[in-house]
């Protein structure tokens, strides 16, 4: 709920004005999993929004390569905005359920810039975008470190990233952040910065906990961080005299 309190606050799901009775939507745009138990996390998010807004509800997935090995049971955006279309409907709001401005919300932008003249579309700015934001979002730490992690022992989260160094800056207000709520915590990123061997020399000697900064935990979490290849997360530490303490959960979850 965090994540999406501001596109909420706007015109796109608030209170409507007579004139505004138009045949409305919203669509939660996330990248899209094969990992059957990640996808707890959209309907998480799924679940959070139709709590909070009388409109219907749509899903699309981002990624061609996830729809393909679904079978395309779950559909595009660029589908989903068609079916609005054709059923009539005048407005949508677009919940892109990415943390930064990546690659995927870019091309998320760029399929609404198809639609332009056709639909009203509203779309949240990702929560790592700005200062405000970021802080607003990490108030959900409660919720997503385990009440089980003793003080002082150390909490890696694992970021996405962008190989093109796009997203860096906010990544490391994400570390720096992070370390305002608790000097044990420390973010790294699958790709781009922080990168996981720059965090390994700040941990602390003993149990660590290693936590998916990801909305859904699937191929990232499974495999490369918790997984027991000998690059995983897990393994890494462990390599490095740590005892890894994995955590499979999107922050979609929560």
């Amino acid at each position: 709920a965090l994540l999406y309190a501001d596109s909420f606050g706007k015109k796109g799901c608030g209170m409507m004005e007579p004139e505004q009775m138009k045949k409305r939507a919203v669509v939660l745009a996330v990248f899209g999993t094969t990992v059957a138990r990640a996808s707890a996390a959209y309907d998480g998010l799924e679940q959070s929004i139709r709590s909070r807004s009388p409109l219907p509800v749509f899903r699309a997935y981002t990624s061609p390569r996830v729809r393909a090995r679904l079978n395309h049971a779950v559909p595009s955006l660029t589908e989903v905005l068609n079916r609005l279309v054709a059923e009539g409907y005048a407005e949508a709001e677009i919940v892109a359920g990415f943390l930064t401005s990546g690659e995927e919300y870019e091309k998320v932008l760029g399929e609404l810039a198809a639609f332009d003249g056709v639909l009203t579309l509203h779309v949240n700015r990702p929560p790592l975008d700005s200062d405000e934001s970021l802080e607003r979002f990490l108030r959900c730490l409660p919720e997503i470190v385990p009440a089980e992690r003793a003080a002082g022992e150390s909490v890696v989260f694992m970021g996405h990233g962008n190989a093109d160094g796009r997203s860096v800056s906010r990544y490391m207000a994400l570390d720096a952040a992070l370390k305002r709520n608790d000097p044990g915590f420390h973010a790294a990123c699958v790709e781009g910065e922080p990168t996981l061997d720059a965090v390994l020399p700040e941990l602390k000697p003993g149990r660590g906990w290693l936590i998916p900064f990801l909305m859904a935990a699937g191929d990232h979490a499974c495999n490369g961080l918790a997984g027991e290849a000998a690059d995983s997360w897990a393994d890494t530490h462990a390599a490095r005299g740590f005892e890894p303490v994995p955590v499979v959960r999107g922050l979609g979850e929560d």
